[in-house]
Formats: structure tokens, C-alpha cells, sequence
């Protein structure tokens, strides 16, 4: 029961179905999915420790509310960590795996052509989740999971959604990240992925859109 009401909660958080900044009732949760609160509160606990819900003392559990400082240090991270999975991942890749990316990009490139946010969102995700697998390495598949998690909640902030120029161009540099991987030049695919997530970084004058 805690595994459904984590899974449950912790979507509606991904998706802002709760709201960033909203405070989360653990009775009326437990009442939506017909189960006790005991599960319910340990849910949230383990979404407090992961970092998508925070404790106010005598006041209650609130949905995370990214700051501008946030989501730069959010993108600085996955960064870092994409940085490190293009050189494991051209260092590993097989052709087969190599035939999965680009069938994906199609699919992102795809959805990008139609304006289907949801279906760009879920291709885009795919993407880079296996970029990250392709690396075979596993502590940073494992870390990049969790980072993916806090992208899936700044891709649902609306000023992100909205930018259909950073679709067309992210679709682009998946390209050059694909010849990249095939000509085993890791270092240009770095800093393709550096520029890449640089993309949804969040600029001052922008951010009164993200907490709209």
C-alpha cells in the first residue's frame, strides 16, 4: 500500500495535478485511494527524504516549489552526469542499442512536428534515459533516474511547455549527438550536451512565468 501511495503521489506531483506549493492532506489522500493513512504517511515521508514534499513544523507537508536557484542546480546536475554518460555510452555502444536512440529521436522529432507536448515530454525522456543505460554504468544510470524525476517537474511548468523552439532545436542536437556517438567523438558530444540542457536553464526575467 505505501508503494501505491507513493507511486500515486508522487505522480500528481510530476504532472502538478499538485499543484507546486499546495499543501497535501494526507486524509484526503488516503480517502481518494481507499486505503488507511499509515501507508499514506509513510509515502510522504520517503517524498520528503527524495526531496518532492517539505515539512513546515506546526504547519504541515507541502509540495517542493522549485526556485530559480533550484532548477539551475537541478540542470547543472543532470549536466554533469550526461556529460559522463556520453563518454561511457560511446564507449559502449552497440549497434543495435545505437538503432533504438535514433528510432526514439524519430519519435521525439515526431511529436515535435505535430505539437504533441505529453508525447515530446515521454520521447524526449526516453531519449536520455538511454543515453544514460547505454553507458552501462550503474551508479550513474541510478542517479541520473532521480535527477530525471525533478526534469519531469520542470518540463511541467508552462513557460517550458510553451517554447517550441527548444523542441525544434533539442531534436537537432540529438542528431549531432547521434553522429557523435557513431564517430566515437566523445568530446564534441559533450559539449553538445552541455549546450543541450543549457537549453531549458532557466534565465531571471523568465522565472515570474515558471511560478505562474
Amino acid at each position: 500500500m505505501k508503494s501505491l501511495a507513493y507511486d500515486e503521489i508522487k505522480r500528481r506531483i510530476l504532472t502538478t495535478e499538485i499543484a507546486p506549493g499546495a499543501r497535501i492532506r494526507e486524509d484526503l489522500i488516503a480517502e481518494e485511494l481507499q486505503i488507511s493513512r499509515t501507508p499514506v504517511r509513510e509515502a510522504v515521508n520517503q517524498l520528503i527524504i527524495d526531496g518532492f514534499i517539505i515539512s513546515l513544523p506546526r504547519r504541515g507537508v507541502y509540495c517542493i516549489e522549485l526556485t530559480e536557484d533550484d532548477i539551475n542546480n537541478i540542470l547543472d546536475v543532470r549536466c554533469s552526469l550526461e556529460v559522463l554518460a556520453v563518454r561511457d555510452c560511446v564507449r559502449h555502444m552497440t549497434e543495435k542499442n545505437f538503432q533504438k536512440m535514433v528510432e526514439v529521436n524519430s519519435l521525439f522529432k515526431r511529436s515535435v512536428d505535430i505539437g504533441d507536448i505529453d508525447e515530446i515530454s515521454k520521447n524526449d525522456n526516453e531519449f536520455h534515459r538511454l543515453l544514460a543505460d547505454f553507458s552501462q554504468n550503474m551508479m550513474l544510470i541510478k542517479l541520473l533516474g532521480q535527477v530525471r524525476d525533478f526534469v519531469k517537474l520542470i518540463w511541467a511548468t508552462e513557460s517550458i511547455r510553451t517554447k517550441p523552439q527548444i523542441n525544434e532545436v533539442s531534436g537537432e542536437e540529438h542528431d549531432e549527438l547521434l553522429e557523435c556517438i557513431r564517430s566515437k567523438d566523445i568530446a564534441r558530444g559533450q559539449a553538445i550536451i552541455y549546450n543541450h540542457v543549457g537549453l531549458l536553464t532557466v534565465k531571471p526575467s523568465e522565472y515570474t512565468l515558471l511560478s505562474s
